[in-house]
């Protein structure tokens, strides 16, 4: 079958070419400028067609035809022989169709070149017949090309065609693995991951897509070898999978995979280490230039001078991301990681810092929360004073100096400025200076509220007094036990000594203050030691030689007394140092004004008003 369609193929590339050759051997005789009639058989066979009258008149108008013309019957000539070629030598289908397209040319020639003829007197069936033969001519000449069996041709094509896509494939796969490795090894992305996850998943997207693309042509290829389709379905799918090998283009897929994975790593390097500063649990941020051992970071594998942290001459962020411009990701990501070391390495040194003086806070919050519920236990002016001088920092005589708990607030605020400045030496004394005031004052609530208590609960007894609270503190209790609890209280050396006035036992006793015994034009003598130690502060911080003033407003509603202000005025102006008291009518407002002695000293005068009435109540 095959064999039969070469045989047709070729016969009609013959008749085909009957025509062709006998124009080309005019043009030829033309362009020769002889007759041909002195060549053997061509002069006899041009004496035969010349006895027909459209030959005749056909060559006279051939003989008049340009030169131009002449060289492109020559030309299709080639073109017939070159269709030879593709058919029977070549085997070659696009090729063969080409030089068919370019014999089709003599159809046009003819018919141009002999036109003249239709106005020559020439019969009109003569005519009609000659005009049919370069017709005959083309249709023989793509008769040829069409009727030849291609199919064993295509199928070659197409596995030359399939065999360049994979070839294509695979070296723009090996291209790209070759480009990535550069650009990220597989090693930096792995170091990276964990630095920058989204821009890491980002480009291993786009690498597995490129490598899909690839593997898709390499796929496709083999999968139409063994397709059903037929062999001219199958040239084209082919061609279409080249022009997609051919289009991979890893180069660009590369660069762009890299613009994006550097963008995503300089925009995580902005977001983390741009601002670069720590908080603690106070909720204030550390200097970072103080820490010297810390305040800056060599990282050798981008070069240049140390690379300063924190503050105004912070330049972390800077650096990495003109190191990733000029360096690239394999270079920098040893420095992030050298970077996230350094500063893992800070961080644990100032929660060791942090840690053990927040402990020794947290201690001295705690005692003084257990301070509080101690206070808590005891009763009226009891727990007043005690709150006064361990809570609030106020004494009747400033040479009495208790623990207290402003005193321990004083010590935490140092203790948290000097962590945050760095400081950790002095933030660790401040610390525990300030665990050790608060122990000393929940020492203090603690011997009161339980040892004292216990005592007046047992009805008598003698309790030694701790260092801790010392007998001066102890004894400027007296009075406020005494009227609270209705017992006898004395300071004998270092033993506080404990005396019921009746027979009490701990589920009887009545802790009713006694207060009402003492009260001196209707004030209770607690409250009058209040507003005595106002006067004691106002006369501290008064700028005036001879007058103490206490503006009343500044009271709590309770101490605003007219009985308490009178009791303070009768007691002040009894004393030698103080020429007068003003009260003011209907306070609040108004002024508590005391005017001692030219010469004399405000404040000694009011400290010797709160002892001499404590002491005589």
């Amino acid at each position: 079958m095959l064999q039969n369609r070469r045989r047709v193929s070729g016969m009609c590339w013959v008749v085909a070419g009957l025509p062709i050759l006998a124009s080309f051997i005019q043009a030829a005789i033309a362009l020769g400028g002889a007759s041909g009639d002195g060549l053997p058989v061509i002069g006899g066979l041009k004496r035969l067609f010349q006895s027909v009258t459209v030959f005749d008149a056909a060559g006279t108008v051939f003989r008049a035809s340009s030169t131009v013309v002449l060289v492109l019957f020559l030309l299709v000539t080639l073109a017939w022989l070159a269709q030879g070629a593709g058919l029977f030598v070549l085997r070659h289908r696009v090729f063969t169709l080409g030089a068919t397209g370019f014999v089709t040319l003599f159809l046009v020639l003819f018919e141009l070149v002999y036109l003249p003829i239709l106005s020559a007197g020439v019969p009109a069936g003569q005519v009609a017949g000659f005009l049919l033969v370069p017709i005959i001519a083309s249709g023989a000449s793509w008769a040829a090309a069409l009727v030849y069996p291609w199919d064993i041709t295509l199928d070659e094509e197409t596995g030359e065609t399939l065999s360049d896509a994979r070839t294509d494939a695979q070296e723009a796969l090996q291209k790209f693995d070759d480009r990535v490795e550069i650009i990220a090894s597989e090693t930096t992305r792995q170091s990276l991951q964990s630095f920058a996850p989204e821009a890491v998943e980002r480009f291993e997207h786009g690498v597995a897509s490129f490598r899909d693309d690839c593997q898709s042509v390499i796929d496709r290829a083999d999968e139409l070898t063994d397709s059903s389709m037929t062999s001219r379905e199958r040239n084209e799918v082919a061609s279409q999978i080249r022009a997609d090998a051919a289009g991979l283009a890893p180069d660009d897929r590369a660069d762009r995979l890299q613009k994006e994975l550097e963008q995503g790593v300089t925009d995580q390097v902005r977001g983390t280490f741009g601002d670069l500063h720590y908080v603690s649990r106070y909720d204030t941020a550390y200097e970072i230039r103080n820490l010297r051992a810390y305040h800056e970071v060599d990282l050798p594998t981008i070069g240049g001078p140390a690379i300063q942290l924190g503050g105004t001459r912070h330049e972390l962020d800077d650096r990495l991301v003109e190191a990733i411009n000029d360096e690239g990701l394999n270079s920098v990501t040893t420095a992030i990681e050298r970077v996230e070391s350094h500063l893992a390495e800070m961080e644990t040194m100032l929660e060791e810092h942090e840690s053990a003086v927040a402990t020794a806070l947290d201690e001295a919050d705690s005692a003084l929360m257990v301070t509080q519920d101690h206070l808590d236990t005891l009763d009226g002016a009891a727990r007043d004073r005690l709150t006064e001088f361990l809570l609030e920092g106020r004494t009747p005589d400033a040479t009495l100096e208790v623990p207290n708990k402003p005193t321990v607030t004083g010590h935490a605020a140092d203790a948290k400025a000097a962590l945050h400045e760095g400081r950790f030496d002095a933030a660790r004394r401040a610390a525990e200076q300030a665990r050790t005031e608060a122990q000393s004052v929940q020492a203090i609530a603690e011997f009161f509220a339980e040892s004292v208590v216990a005592t007046m609960d047992y009805g008598s007894g003698s309790i030694p007094i701790p260092e801790a609270v010392g007998v001066d503190l102890a004894a400027q209790l007296r009075v406020p036990f005494e009227r609270t609890y209705d017992v006898e209280y004395a300071v004998a050396g270092t033993t506080l000594d404990i005396a019921s006035d009746g027979e009490t036992t701990e589920g009887n006793r009545d802790r009713t203050p006694r207060g009402s015994d003492l009260v001196t034009n209707g004030a209770d003598p607690d409250d009058v030691l209040y507003v005595l130690r106002e006067l004691q502060s106002a006369a501290a911080a008064s700028s005036t030689n001879d007058t103490v003033e206490l503006q009343t407003e500044t009271l709590p509603e309770k101490f605003v007394d007219e009985g308490i202000l009178t009791e303070i005025q009768t007691f002040a102006e009894r004393q030698s140092d103080v020429v007068s008291v003003t009260v003011p009518e209907d306070p609040p407002p108004g002024f508590l004004s005391v005017k001692v002695t030219d010469g004399v000293s405000p404040k000694r005068v009011m400290d010797a008003l709160q002892n001499q009435y404590s002491n005589d109540r």
